[in-house]
């Protein structure tokens, strides 16, 4: 659905990787999800 492996999107959710805008888009979109719900600034 969003073209990345599992491990992937495990590390994303672990913070040891930052998707792209694009990816990041593609992750919330396949979750029936807003962008802004499932990443924030944590700066």
């Amino acid at each position: 659905m969003v073209g990345v492996t599992r491990q992937y999107i495990s590390d994303v959710e672990n913070l040891k990787k930052i998707p792209s805008v694009k990816i990041a888009f593609d992750i919330s979109k396949a979750l029936g999800s807003n962008i802004y719900e499932l990443f924030y600034y944590l700066g």
